[in-house]
């Protein structure tokens, strides 16, 4: 495994490695307490620390592909933000569930990138099929976990309660033929 890396690099992976797990407290703990919150805080400033250490990581090519994913990751941290912070528009619940999930994702993403990059025996492979693989795997259970707090969020068409307000009681019937 190489870990080769400068100041710079020590830091964003330290950073890394704090906001993957306080960022999987926030997602799987309960929502809306006074923890959910402080751990909420404690994973926007880790990945604050993760994308803008980021910036300042530069190979001979100079900006790269990787920049304009931290600069992404930066617009998703901003939009979960500003949705909770001011609870606009509408759906603001949803935005924020989206951009967190969004940017939990992207950091799991360069986690798989820099597995493929440093660790011998699968940057030997040369073949991309499994980075691939990998970040359409994590990338289905993002859209997943989108999918189930949307669920959680919505609310049902017909309630129990909204049944039982009518005046007339509710009939079913069954032809027979």
């Amino acid at each position: 495994m190489n870990l080769n890396l400068s100041l710079i690099g020590a830091i964003h992976s330290m950073a890394c490695v704090y906001a993957m797990l306080v960022g999987g407290m926030v997602i799987f703990a309960d929502k809306g307490g006074a923890l959910h919150r402080s751990r909420g805080k404690r994973y926007m400033i880790a990945l604050l620390l993760v994308n803008l250490t980021a910036l300042g990581i530069y190979t001979t090519k100079g900006f790269s592909m990787f920049h304009w994913m931290a600069l992404a990751c930066l617009l998703c941290l901003f939009i979960a933000f500003a949705a909770v912070r001011w609870r606009r528009p509408k759906p603001w619940l949803r935005i924020h569930l989206s951009a967190i999930l969004l940017s939990y994702y992207m950091l799991w993403g360069g986690a798989i990138n820099e597995v493929f990059l440093r660790v011998e025996f699968l940057h030997a492979l040369g073949n991309k099929t499994w980075l691939a693989l990998s970040h359409s795997f994590v990338l289905l259970i993002a859209f997943l976990a989108i999918a189930y707090f949307w669920g959680k969020t919505s609310k049902p068409i017909i309630t129990l309660s909204a049944l039982a307000h009518e005046q007339k009681p509710l009939q079913l019937y069954m032809e027979r033929k």
